[in-house]
């Protein structure tokens, strides 16, 4: 029900079916129901409803630290950078610790800002990030790594995105990691390294995923 009230552009609906779904239809209102209903909002577009929903029924219904990352996720999905950085700082005060997924989303909201913006920014404010989660205590994993991969291969920077691939950033790379560095060397008609990524990508056993490239 809230898959096609969202898809149908009724965000409204969304909000009061989820109010009367335990009155009315015998659903439970639980964190849980919440997450779901906050990231379909967000999928959609609709990050304000999801927001003020959230808000709205903090005292029933205390956000966990998975409907505060989908919060963040989903305003930089939006590319509101500082609504996302305000949610963190508030997720903090009130004692939650923000997990590695949120800080990918802000990782890739950074770069994709700087894309748009100042490409030759990229790096730095990647950087003070990064820096923020060691400070942070928050681990990184092959999603971080596959962030800023990804976006400096967007804006042609594939022998610094091969560089950090090399250097591994204390993660492995997984079979996305391979895929885009391949497909930005052939996008640059650079057809030596990206038959040698290929090599590489299947001595690490993902050779069968070459077809999706």
């Amino acid at each position: 029900m809230v898959d096609r009230l969202v898809r149908a552009g009724r965000p409204t609906k969304v909000v009061g079916f989820f109010d009367s779904e335990e009155r009315y239809y015998g659903f439970k209102r639980d964190t849980e129901s919440l997450a779901l209903v906050v990231k379909k909002l967000f999928d959609n577009g609709y990050a304000s409803y999801a927001g003020k929903m959230v808000k709205n029924l903090a005292k029933e219904i205390f956000p966990d630290e998975i409907i505060c990352d989908l919060l963040i996720n989903g305003w930089c999905v939006d590319g509101k950078l500082e609504e996302a950085k305000r949610l963190a700082g508030e997720m903090y005060r009130g004692g939650f610790e923000i997990g590695t997924m949120a800080y990918n989303a802000i990782l890739d909201c950074v770069c994709k800002l700087c894309r748009t913006k100042d490409p030759f920014r990229l790096h730095s404010e990647a950087e003070k990030v990064l820096v923020e989660m060691d400070t942070r205590g928050v681990p990184r994993n092959v999603e971080s790594f596959n962030v800023l991969i990804n976006n400096q291969c967007k804006i042609r920077k594939t022998q610094d995105a091969l560089n950090l691939f090399y250097r591994g950033m204390g993660c492995n790379p997984d079979e996305t990691t391979f895929l885009v560095l391949i497909k930005s060397w052939y996008q640059v008609a650079r057809f030596g390294e990206g038959d040698e990524m290929i090599g590489r990508m299947k001595s690490a056993q993902y050779g069968r995923l070459i077809t999706a490239f």
